[in-house]
């Protein structure tokens, strides 16, 4: 048949780029986000300096637990929106989305995923529960044998200041290869800043900006 462009773009839409935009920035939903509450969050490419913006707001509870979120990524000056269905332990259960192509709101609903014990185990890192938690992510850096510090600082993100707490992740086998992370319960997330150092190279994540006034753009509710 013929070569259906819309149908690829909707499909990559939500196979390739609702992942990124839901699991890519991190840090813990079921902290600080109150509906109408979002956070914007940016990483930077170390070669390039290009920037990819992730936007996540919670919009509205619903009456059987689950939540409507807006989320967005923004790269390369092409921006993906989408208002996602969620249970509390944030699987997705439907989606909206407008097509690149067409312009047109699509819909998708997904089978909720109710893993095996033995599947959650084994893809324990692919989860979407699988948040950035301090305590946690401290006890599976030791487990796999890399050294951690914990400190405290003031550190000023274009949101604002913050007081945070640091975790450092270091290889001792690389010792130019650090990971570090600062949280703080102050922000919606929990999550301040992220730099990861390889030698030279130097992803950076920050938070840009705290929002109260979030809204469904695509009356999904």
């Amino acid at each position: 048949g013929d070569f259906d462009m819309d149908r690829l773009a909707a499909e990559m839409q939500v196979n390739l780029i609702l992942p990124i935009a839901l699991y890519g920035y991190g840090g813990d939903p079921e902290h600080g986000y109150e509906p109408g509450t979002g956070t914007i969050w940016e990483e930077t490419h170390p070669d390039t300096g290009e920037k990819a913006r992730y936007t996540r707001a919670l919009l509205r509870n619903n009456d059987d637990t689950t939540q409507w979120w807006y989320v967005a990524l923004e790269q390369e000056g092409e921006v993906s929106e989408f208002e996602v269905r969620m249970t509390r332990d944030f699987y997705m259960l439907e989606a909206l989305w407008r097509n690149p192509e067409t312009g047109r709101i699509e819909h998708r609903e997904f089978d909720e995923p109710v893993p095996t014990e033995e599947e959650t185990a084994e893809e324990e890192l692919e989860a979407p529960t699988a948040y950035e938690d301090r305590a946690e992510m401290r006890r599976e850096a030791e487990a796999e044998g890399y050294r951690t510090e914990e400190g405290q600082e003031r550190i000023t993100v274009p949101a604002g200041t913050f007081s945070a707490t640091y975790l450092r992740v270091i290889d001792e086998e690389e010792p130019d290869h650090v990971y570090t992370v600062w949280f703080s319960d102050d922000v919606p997330g929990r999550i301040v800043r992220r730099v990861v150092q390889e030698g030279d190279d130097e992803w950076k994540g920050e938070l840009v900006s705290i929002g109260t006034d979030y809204r469904t753009k695509f009356d999904a509710y």
